[in-house]
């Protein structure tokens, strides 16, 4: 085997493989009675992901181009150095939770290593396979959906796995793969009966068919997208109203409780993070109290279920500006890239949307992995665009 197919092919496919291999194994753990340690239980992986990566940027040398590029990489190194920094004043966690802590930082820097000698075609055909096995693995657990739709094990984050693929699903040429996993990523979400999921799930699909129409005239784009927008909301709603008929109307229930107020506690969770940031002494305001220290300090036991609050406390006011900060350069690039008509800019602005949302109902920066697939789809998205800049450039 030539010393180029070892760094370009096989070091990518060993790498994509564990990354699978974590991605199953998280699914899993969701459906079982191991879920608060489901990251624990998936250790060894995490290490002989970050090894690998570790080998394979030994040959590749990273090249962090771009805001969006640079401000990513200056906030998870901020968080990886600022949760190190702690872990010497507090408790020592797990090996494992190191390496789990690294794991997206390395995955940045591998994707920037390999944006030149892997083909985009290579990580959408892996990525196509880890998709399709998750979702075996994910409705093949649900197989009793509807007999258990009442309990609490069916309202589950494993369904933002793979939400978070659907800006790369999105930029598949194949119609009938696009429609059809974009179809099955709708599924999951619906039968998850997660709102905070249906709400980013359908944000960032309006998002899409609104900007990938475009190029079109005023009037056939607006037509475009509400009788789109008609079609969408008919069949969630026929969706929901044929699971509720099945026997439950938790679906239903759900969003009726939070217009009614009831947001599974969140607000009070809220109001003692708050009350812990202004509490805490001028050292930690800046510098954080470590990750994950929520759950540990608060009453609850809970994470903060937000990340702008879990970053704020966990790793400071300057960590907290770098998060703001990477947003904004999310913005810009979805701007620019809308600006240029680039036929990408629907699928990079539904990243932004779904990551925006499922941070301000979730934790992606603390459990990394909907963060992981998040930069995997912005690598991805940026890849294309950039080919499709260099052909009009050429052409």
């Amino acid at each position: 085997m030539k010393f180029s197919t070892l760094k370009n092919i096989f070091f990518p496919s060993i790498i994509f493989c564990l990354l699978g291999t974590i991605f199953l194994g998280q699914i899993s753990n969701h459906f079982s009675k191991n879920a608060d340690n489901s990251l624990n239980n998936l250790s060894y992986f995490f290490i002989l992901y970050d090894l690998v990566i570790f080998l394979y940027l030994l040959f590749n040398k990273p090249i962090i181009n771009g805001k969006v590029f640079t401000s990513m990489f200056a906030l998870l190194l901020s968080i990886t150095i600022s949760s190190y920094i702690n872990f010497l004043f507090y408790k020592t966690p797990s090996i494992s939770t190191y390496f789990v802590i690294l794991s997206p930082l390395l995955t940045l820097l591998f994707l920037s290593a390999g944006k030149k000698r892997v083909k985009p075609t290579y990580i959408r055909n892996i990525l196509l396979v880890i998709l399709s096995l998750m979702a075996f693995a994910y409705f093949t657990l649900y197989s009793d959906l509807l007999r258990y739709l009442n309990s609490d094990s069916t309202i589950t984050n494993a369904s933002y796995y793979l939400l978070a693929f659907l800006p790369f699903v999105l930029c598949l040429n194949n119609r009938i793969l696009k429609y059809g996993y974009t179809l099955v990523i709708v599924a999951a979400v619906l039968y998850s009966t997660k709102r905070g999921g249906i709400i980013a799930l359908g944000s960032g699909l309006l998002l899409y068919l609104f900007l990938s129409n475009m190029d079109k005239k005023k009037s056939v784009r607006l037509l475009l997208f509400i009788i789109t927008s008609t079609i969408l909301v008919f069949l969630s709603y026929y969706f929901f109203i044929e699971i509720n008929n099945s026997g439950s109307d938790l679906l239903v229930k759900r969003f009726l409780d939070m217009s009614e107020g009831n947001d599974s506690g969140r607000t009070v969770i809220y109001k003692q993070v708050f009350t812990m940031i202004s509490d805490s002494d001028f050292p930690s305001f800046f510098l954080g109290h470590g990750w994950n220290s929520v759950l540990r300090d608060s009453t609850f036991k809970l994470s903060a279920h937000n990340d702008f609050l879990e970053i704020f406390y966990d790793f400071g006011f300057v960590v907290f500006i770098m998060y703001i900060s990477f947003y904004i350069s999310l913005i810009k690039r979805a701007y620019r890239m809308i600006k240029k008509r680039s036929r990408y800019a629907g699928q990079f602005a539904c990243t932004a949307i779904i990551f925006f949302i499922l941070s301000m109902v979730s934790h992606v920066i603390i459990y990394p992995i909907v963060l992981i697939i998040i930069i995997i789809n912005i690598s991805y998205i940026d890849q294309l665009d950039t080919i499709e800049q260099l052909n009009k450039i050429a052409s």
